[in-house]
């Protein structure tokens, strides 16, 4: 029987989370820390015969999906403490410990912000791990990245209007992260599935549900607040160019 390379792709896949998901969990974040996933560019490269993954774990200015009742955006500037203080942030496969690749402490994995976000570029070590990645990196097989970290007076909520569904809500912004411990290529990211627990799980692994602190603010907070009459004039502009479309 002739293996494709779709079949290929799904094994390796497959493999990988099993391997995870099989190892002895050795991480423990504090309560209060978040993990927060996005699909932006990551690949790998090759130059002076070293191998790199390179990527964004974080973009900033977008609005997120829903994370609970509210949702989020990222100010540049966000990780630049985090990033100048040299926090022995690692570069994980779906943030498990034992399959770390890189790490701010021994210089294999460079961070800095850029125009689209917080951009990495880790050496890729000749191990198990190390060459998986590569292959499912230049298979085109993964697309998600992700960042763990705290946060505690770098934050700002706002009310807005949710341009998805033109009703007021609720608007984090992260605007200076208290510790970075992670960014992480990631395959199975367990964000906006249907299992709910699972997604609090990947959201909120210090507890393993939204923190108190933040549950506080949703709902809470009037800030930018707009007339009826504002909030639909903007509903109707919204329709008016969906149909000009």
């Amino acid at each position: 029987m002739t293996t494709t390379n779709e079949d290929r792709r799904m094994r390796l896949a497959l493999a990988l989370i099993a391997d995870t998901q099989a190892k002895p969990e050795a991480r423990r974040l504090p309560d209060g820390a978040e993990q927060r996933f996005c699909t932006a560019s990551v690949r790998s490269e090759t130059a002076g015969g070293k191998r790199y993954a390179v990527g964004h774990a974080a973009v900033f200015g977008k609005l997120s999906r829903d994370l609970g009742g509210f949702k989020e955006r990222i100010q540049p500037g966000a990780f630049s403490r985090a990033i100048a203080a040299r926090q022995d942030t690692k570069l994980l496969i779906n943030h498990d410990p034992n399959f770390l690749i890189a790490r701010i402490k021994n210089n294999s994995l460079q961070l800095r912000e850029d125009s689209l976000g917080l951009f990495f570029k880790a050496d890729l070590p000749d191990t198990t791990a190390g060459n998986d990645l590569q292959e499912m990196l230049d298979e085109g097989l993964l697309d998600e990245c992700s960042f763990a970290f705290t946060v505690s007076d770098g934050q700002r909520w706002s009310r807005e209007i949710d341009p998805d569904t033109s009703e007021m809500g609720d608007v984090r912004t992260l605007t200076d992260v208290d510790e970075l411990f992670d960014v992480s290529v990631v395959c199975e990211p367990a964000y906006f599935g249907t299992d709910v627990q699972a997604a609090s799980r990947a959201l909120w692994p210090g507890g393993g549900q939204m923190p108190a602190e933040l549950r506080s603010h949703i709902g809470a907070i009037h800030i930018g607040s707009i007339s009826d009459e504002q909030r639909n004039l903007y509903r109707r502009a919204r329709l008016a160019l969906a149909s000009s479309l």
